[in-house]
């Protein structure tokens, strides 16, 4: 008796691996029906950097300061840069004023949180805002607000885009770069500030 269920236990394990196996067979014939986990052929990018050289910055063109640049459907013009006050001792809260023109027939929806970004010496890109400069701004810059808003077809906008960084900084590189997203183009307008262009709001 003992003998008899050893071989039906034996003969249903031969049954389940067999079974098994056919499954995990099955379908294998094509490589296209296997599942890949990892394709080392695609490396990471991070979304936040949009002028790493792994990540196809686009056309960069170059603004001047309180000159209007032609970029796609509009005109823009980075006005002044302000110094806001000191959040701490080794750190400075900061504006940037842009006015821009929408020249095409649609509406041109502005975020400064998702249109611009700032740079400081070559370092981490960060976006156009900071709630503490934001705080300050408002106290600074009462006749302006942040540069997020929907501009009508033929009419200009004013705004600002708020920062923070260190005291001893040496050179930003604030651009406007409209509907970054990695199925479309990453052309940006490029300002090089230095710290003698900065004002004192």
């Amino acid at each position: 008796m003992k003998k008899i269920k050893n071989i039906v236990l034996v003969l249903s394990m031969l049954t389940l691996s067999v079974s098994l196996f056919g499954c995990a067979d099955n379908g294998s014939e094509t490589s296209d029906s296997k599942i890949k986990l990892y394709d080392d052929s695609n490396s990471y990018s991070n979304p936040n950097d949009k002028f790493s050289e792994t990540n196809a910055p686009g056309v960069k063109t170059e603004g001047k300061m309180n000159e209007k640049t032609t970029f796609k459907d509009c005109d823009v013009n980075l006005t002044k840069v302000v110094l806001l006050g000191q959040l701490s001792e080794n750190t400075n809260c900061y504006a940037a004023v842009f006015e821009i023109t929408n020249n095409s027939n649609e509406d041109l929806e502005i975020s400064a949180l998702a249109d611009f970004t700032v740079q400081i010496d070559g370092g981490n890109i960060n976006s156009g805002r900071s709630m503490e400069s934001e705080a300050m701004a408002s106290e600074k810059l009462p006749d302006i607000e942040v540069m997020t808003t929907t501009i009508k077809s033929k009419e200009t906008a004013t705004g600002y885009i708020t920062f923070k960084n260190p005291r001893d900084w040496k050179t930003l590189k604030i651009s406007y770069v409209p509907e970054y997203d990695e199925s479309k183009s990453n052309d940006a307008v490029v300002y090089n500030i230095t710290p003698d262009m900065i004002t004192e709001s």
